[in-house]
């Protein structure tokens, strides 16, 4: 996969929506903060399939993050948790919800809304 010098993290993005691909690239750039990230969009993929094996094919990164443009993640610590995981996991899948009552999400600092708290135990009755 390395074509150059390596990076620690390459995310290949897959969206037609220049909005929406700018919106999520920001997001990935804010968790990331100060650590370098290598952002990879495929704009005229014919499938979500051939766009990330081109994605892949270009990347650099030592890990690889496949991901929708439609998404944003709320997870500060999200680069964090992605190492720490991944130090001790060759795959993993990352997926989340719009559904989060917001008293819930403020509890553990990710904000946002809806009516389901993800966490067992975390005291919303879910």
């Amino acid at each position: 996969m390395s074509h150059g010098a390596a990076v620690p993290v390459s995310v290949v993005i897959c969206s037609i929506d220049a909005a929406k691909f700018a919106r999520v690239s920001d997001n990935y750039r804010a968790l990331y903060g100060a650590r370098e990230v290598e952002i990879i969009g495929i704009h005229d993929a014919r499938s979500l399939a051939e766009g990330y094996n081109r994605g892949i094919a270009r990347a650099r990164g030592e890990h690889l993050v496949l991901s929708h443009d439609d998404i944003e993640i709320l997870t500060p610590d999200f680069a964090d948790r992605l190492d720490r995981h991944l130090a001790q996991f060759d795959l993993i899948g990352v997926a989340g919800t719009t559904r989060i009552d917001a008293r819930i999400a403020n509890r553990h600092g990710t904000g946002g809304p809806g009516p389901v708290c993800p966490r067992r135990g975390c005291g919303s009755g879910a």
